[in-house]
């Protein structure tokens, strides 16, 4: 395929930036691997042309997922508050790092913590030693933590009346019910209303495990001065003490669902079964899921229902990974009149693909776009370090970012109909609009 002008642009862009040879979606950068003298293992990528250092952090076995019963929003509580912490008297984290011109970031899912710093080289030792301190039970002003608890009941309240958000919590409360994984991360009002410092204090003791860290590091620093730094910043993290687990659970699939929105509107959410990201099988999945609605207008959801019907102007698929979730997800934004036969037209697309396959215009077009999106991760330190400790955490091969190319090369169209007669099947839905047209249960 011929590259497009912005993507000759990108490529340009790369190697001003990182010195890397990007064709396509083919990228060589030299990403090793360490151990700090004190066992904390990390992937980093030396790059010297800007004076600028990015760190992604996870800690596993930390989200959501994890939360005690009755403190349901613990852990996101946790990561709205971290970086107030007081590291000096009537000074937080956050302060001394913003006087810096420090980026410092945290967030969580089900099952981690992330955190994303990025700094000039010459503070990433402030910058690492504020964030160890952060981590440990430093104290935190009762104001600001007062103003964080309601910060988050008042994200509760604003994902209660958005309907793409309703529709992510129907399809979770669908597919997994009361277990874990059927819970929003944000938590509920009334649960977040009952966490204390206490509790925040005892999570970060209990949960910031140093055998449960995944470090990515990309920027203007030698290996030698990174792994002093780790060592000395997070040098009173404990090792060991975070066992816990969450149970594994098959998802609800072919279950319907319905949550009431008064607007003109439907945003209907579809869940269908998929691989982890270890199976062989994965990355053929991504080529099949980004063919089906990943690839805007050229996606085979896309013709049939915008092109075809006229009752789309938004329709996608995509592959969601995390923990003991393996999900095809799907989103379709339709009118109320038009609901049911968008959700019979989505569903007839899957078994149609499934029966007969992807041709190869699709496939190719798929593939394509797969590798050039490849090419967008490596304009910014902070996109590769995110990408060090995502790959990290899907247990990948240290090769894995220069062989990405060959790897999908190999991947034939045969391969990837296989997958779909394997894997493509029944479709959880949630309808969020202001009519039940699918026969779904009221799950809100």
């Amino acid at each position: 395929m011929n590259a497009n002008p912005l993507l000759r642009i990108l490529f340009l862009v790369s190697v001003v930036l990182f010195g890397t040879e990007c064709i396509a979606g083919g990228v060589t950068v030299d990403v090793r691997s360490a151990n700090t003298p004190n066992g904390i293992s990390y992937w980093y990528l030396q790059e010297h042309n800007l004076p600028i250092v990015s760190v992604a952090i996870a800690f596993k076995k930390a989200g959501s997922a994890y939360d005690p019963e009755g403190q349901h929003g613990l852990s996101y509580l946790a990561s709205l508050v971290m970086p107030h912490s007081e590291v000096e008297e009537g000074a937080s984290a956050l302060q001394k790092l913003t006087e810096r011109g420090i980026d410092l970031s945290v967030s969580v899912d089900r099952e981690n913590v992330y955190i994303f710093l990025k700094t000039l080289s010459d503070n990433l030792g402030l910058a690492l030693e504020m964030l160890g301190r952060c981590l440990l039970d430093t104290h935190i002003n009762s104001e600001v933590f007062a103003q964080e608890k309601e910060r988050q009941k008042s994200a509760v309240r604003h994902s209660m009346t958005e309907p793409s958000e309703l529709a992510m919590y129907g399809i979770g409360r669908v597919l997994f019910g009361d277990h874990p994984y059927g819970r929003s991360p944000r938590g509920s009002i009334e649960d977040i209303d009952k966490i204390t410092f206490d509790d925040v204090s005892r999570y970060k003791q209990e949960t910031f495990d140093l055998d449960q860290m995944v470090v990515g590091v990309v920027g203007d620093i030698s290996e030698k001065s990174l792994s002093k730094m780790l060592d000395t910043s997070f040098a009173r993290l404990r090792r060991g003490q975070n066992l816990r687990g969450v149970s594994p659970v098959d998802p609800n699939i072919g279950s319907r669902g319905y949550i009431e929105y008064k607007a003109p509107q439907s945003v209907i959410v579809f869940a269908g079964k998929s691989v982890e990201a270890t199976d062989r099988r994965y990355h053929a999945m991504q080529l099949l899921t980004n063919a089906l609605g990943g690839t805007a207008l050229n996606s085979v959801l896309m013709r049939e229902l915008r092109e075809k019907l006229g009752i789309t102007y938004r329709v996608g698929s995509f592959l969601h990974n995390e923990g003991h979730m393996n999900l095809m997800l799907g989103v379709l934004y339709t009118d109320n009149t038009t609901a049911k036969r968008g959700v019979n037209g989505f569903a007839d697309v899957i078994k149609k693909v499934k029966e007969h396959g992807l041709d190869e215009q699709v496939f190719n077009i798929s593939k394509a776009d797969i590798l050039d999106s490849f090419v967008f991760t490596f304009l910014n330190t902070g996109s590769v370090a995110n990408l060090l400790m995502r790959l990290q955490l899907q247990g990948r091969e240290l090769g894995y970012i220069s062989e990405y190319r060959t790897l999908f090369d190999s991947i034939t169209l045969q391969e990837v109909n296989e997958v779909a007669r394997e894997i493509l099947g029944d479709l959880s839905v949630v309808e969020v609009g202001v009519r039940n047209n699918i026969g779904g249960r009221t799950v809100l």
